[in-house]
């Protein structure tokens, strides 16, 4: 009996949405309520293979480095598994309007699998909050880009990563925008085997831009070059003009001498 080519499977026009996602503390072997059993505790959200996916409005607390993991909240990391899955891809995702509270890491995200099999393009995250970074073992970092993503656009977003801001690593990737943010500089933008800020995004994002972020505590003199345009600095947060940040309330004051400074007239970062 004859058999025909693979049956080709990509989960599709996936949408979650209005969600609480919560590990509790006693799950995490550093903790100090840890209950004592060990659980293997992944990560929030991880997609191999899918396409026209939707994340929105949804909280996610507690991420921990337990398992395999590196604490990062959300994965969006195609996986050919060895190559018994050729087609396998993770393109259409838009994550956006979700808080991220208490995370060893942010997003991350990656073109093709280690043999070269799979594609990534299209990752879009807008209007999301996340804070309480680099904890439950976490290293902090807010987007590890790998691998030769096709697009990966960043806007309107708030985050206080303590690691770095944006980490390249990998085949270069291309068209990796991020605009209208607030960020703690953490490490900055850096890659693997190049100098931080620009000799970076020409390197592993040569077409991708940096432009018109709020940067907390950061260096102007790594936010330089061709990639680079009408960014911000402020030596701490007292200066941003967030509402109540002390209370969980990250937007912006109508005083914030940042309330109109997006390219849409709007307020910078994420607007909850």
């Amino acid at each position: 009996m004859a058999h025909g080519p693979p049956f080709l499977v990509v989960p599709s026009n996936i949408t979650i949405q209005n969600n609480e996602f919560y590990k509790p503390t006693r799950y995490y072997a550093g903790s100090s309520d840890y209950a004592g059993i060990k659980v293997w505790a992944k990560n929030m959200i991880e997609f191999k293979n899918g396409q026209n996916v939707l994340i929105q409005n949804n909280t996610f607390t507690n991420n921990f480095t337990q398992a395999d993991q590196l604490g990062f909240a959300i994965l969006l990391n195609v996986r050919d598994e060895s190559g018994a899955v050729p087609w396998a891809t993770v393109s259409h995702v838009t994550v956006k309007n979700n808080i991220f509270n208490h995370i060893g890491g942010g997003a991350f995200l990656m073109g093709h699998d280690a043999d070269g099999g799979g594609t990534a393009e299209d990752l879009n995250f807008s209007n999301n909050l996340w804070t309480d970074m680099g904890v439950f073992g976490g290293s902090g970092r807010m987007y590890e880009v790998l691998n030769g993503i096709n697009g990966v656009h960043i806007d309107h977003e708030t985050a206080f990563p303590t690691s770095f801001l944006l980490d390249f690593a990998g085949t270069p990737s291309s068209d990796v925008t991020v605009t209208n943010s607030i960020f703690a500089n953490g490490g900055g933008i850096v890659g693997n085997g190049t100098g931080a800020g620009e000799a970076t995004m020409a390197h592993f994002d040569p077409d991708g831009r940096f432009q018109n972020n709020l940067i907390i505590g950061g260096n102007s003199s790594q936010y330089r070059g061709s990639h680079f345009a009408n960014n911000m600095f402020v030596s701490n947060i007292s200066q941003v003009g967030f509402n109540n940040p002390s209370a969980g309330d990250y937007s912006l004051s109508s005083s914030s001498p940042y309330a109109h400074a997006a390219l849409d007239g709007g307020p910078l970062g994420a607007v909850k």
